[in-house]
């Protein structure tokens, strides 16, 4: 099982400490508790090699110790949190429903200099006790009673500047009401020095009661990767859905039955997506944030995206969009109009490119001679796009009535080609 467990490509382990032979209870406890004492003795994450942890649990007058054996790396540090990150006292540790909360505090770094980086932030709902029934062998009802953790109310990202930080959250009205004590968890990392700070604030207790009337659900929009969408677009195969959602008192993301972040394809009702663990707050932010998500195997053609979320008043609100879904990833030139057309002055050629792209379009009489070339002021994103154009050719004078043809081509950052040809009228002024 060790060996599996670390040659397993994903979720596997870094480092397993398994035994040879039969071990038993009584030294098996208190060989687990020796190491978890020498890992995290004196309230504080002691930064330690797995090798030297393993070495100083092991009794040596012990049979039961020299049984076990360290698969893994022996100077391998464990990734934990080994600064100390403290919170400001609030001025009370009763927080009701809708209550905006702004919480300091300051990281307190083993290397002696100040700290700046990027941290998270878990407001965590009040253990709730459950009771469930079952039969025994006899057919006895009998029932067992068990704590379960409580719900995430809150998971954000904030920044932390020179040993200090500081948040905002909003008290969803979904919390479980069983009068026990909540917690914050904070984690934060400086990626330049590797150096990782964690810290809790302990004790908290959520009750219902704040005035705070809101009766609007969120906004919802929804982008797909590297495109600027609009409802109706086209998407390429593998583009990733972004769907950013925001409100005045914040996002319930409790999980709570019937107030999930939901989506669904193509109205398929036996299959919505709960998709409530993929959304993360803004960077320093209580009223936004996004959720990234691939989108899942669809046939090519027309398809519909139903969003659903609720805000912590528990207002909800649902977005349905449109798009169609290419077959290729390759460049293209899709939906190619020109607006309006037949024009009097001026006219915009409006089309969507697959890829982000450099644009030109020539003009042409009917009989093929260029009269004007118009140009893109660089590379366009991929998406809907539109260049103008005021009727007027390489010289500066209007054109005259007529049918003309025009060329739109396109060429991406890799050098792929396509191109689109129409027809335009140009009418009496």
């Amino acid at each position: 099982m060790p060996e599996a467990l670390l040659l397993e490509n994903f979720n596997g382990a870094i480092a397993a400490i398994a035994a040879t032979r039969p071990t038993y209870p009584t030294p098996n406890r208190n060989f687990i508790v020796t190491l978890l004492s020498k890992w995290f003795g004196g309230n504080k994450v002691n930064r330690l090699r797995i090798g030297e942890v393993f070495k100083m649990s092991l009794i040596g007058n012990n049979e039961n110790s020299e049984k076990y054996i360290l698969f893994g790396d022996p100077a391998l540090y464990l990734a934990l949190p080994y600064s100390d990150a403290k919170f400001h006292k609030l001025p009370t540790d009763t927080l009701y429903t809708l209550q905006n909360v702004t919480l300091k505090g300051q990281v307190n770094s083993n290397s002696n200099a100040n700290f700046s980086g990027t941290g998270s932030i878990r407001v965590m709902d009040s253990e709730r006790q459950v009771t469930r029934q079952y039969l025994d062998n006899s057919k006895t009802l009998c029932s067992m009673s068990y704590i379960l953790p409580g719900e995430v109310l809150y998971y954000g990202n904030i920044q932390v500047t020179d040993n200090l930080f500081q948040t905002r959250f909003f008290i969803p009205k979904d919390i479980n009401y069983e009068n026990r004590l909540g917690r914050i968890i904070f984690y934060c990392w400086n990626t330049n020095t590797s150096e990782e700070a964690g810290g809790y604030y302990d004790s908290l207790s959520f009750q219902g009661g704040a005035g705070l009337v809101d009766t609007t659900g969120p906004t919802i929009q929804v982008k797909f990767q590297d495109i600027d969408f609009r409802n109706g677009d086209v998407v390429t195969p593998g583009a990733s859905l972004t769907i950013k959602i925001s409100d005045p008192v914040g996002i319930n993301i409790t999980g709570q039955l019937g107030h999930e972040i939901t989506v669904q394809f193509d109205q398929n009702q036996a299959q919505p997506l709960i998709v409530t663990d993929d959304f993360s707050y803004d960077l320093d932010s209580d009223t936004s944030g996004t959720i990234h998500l691939a989108l899942p195997e669809l046939t090519p053609g027309a398809h519909t995206l139903d969003i659903k979320a609720w805000d912590n008043a528990n207002n909800s609100a649902e977005v349905v969009v449109n798009f169609t879904l290419l077959m290729t990833t390759k460049l293209h030139l899709e939906r190619v109009v020109n607006y309006p057309n037949p024009f009097r002055s001026t006219t915009d050629f409006t089309f969507f490119l697959t890829q982000p792209a450099r644009v030109d379009i020539a003009i042409y009489t009917i009989r093929g001679v260029k009269i004007a070339t118009l140009r893109s002021t660089g590379i366009l994103p991929a998406g809907f796009n539109y260049i103008s154009w005021d009727g007027k050719d390489s010289f500066g004078d209007e054109i005259s009535n007529g049918i003309y043809l025009y060329k739109v081509q396109a060429q991406s950052i890799d050098h792929q080609k396509t191109a689109y040809i129409g027809k335009i009228v140009k009418a009496k002024s």
